[in-house]
């Protein structure tokens, strides 16, 4: 039943799994919070693997949030997101705009 249903917890672990494979910073880089960007809602780590670095972004709360990631570096374009919901992640110039529960990489 979860294989058919495009909002199951299977689906949710399969596309995290996918991106875990895509993004070998996720499993293998160093790991640096982001503790002035992070607070009790967003948490922000910078994973680096050789030349390459990956936000991950985590938004916990059930509210959607506005991160400001203007002052770090790491890429401007969103990569892999793995959403609870149907609602989009948008970045747009230097702003990441998340769902709630919500999970955005940005490279």
């Amino acid at each position: 039943t979860q294989e058919k249903d495009g909002n199951s917890i299977y689906q949710f672990v399969k596309q995290t799994i996918k991106l875990r494979n895509e993004y070998p910073e996720i499993a293998r880089g160093t790991v640096k919070f982001e503790e002035n960007i992070s607070d009790d809602k967003v948490c922000v780590i910078k994973k680096t693997y050789g030349d390459s670095e990956i936000l991950l972004v985590y938004n916990l709360a059930p509210e959607s949030a506005d991160v400001d990631l203007s002052g770090v570096t790491a890429g401007e374009k969103s990569g892999g997101v793995l959403l609870t919901g149907t609602e989009e992640a948008v970045l747009q110039d230097g702003t990441l705009t998340m769902p709630g529960y919500s999970v955005v990489i940005v490279k």
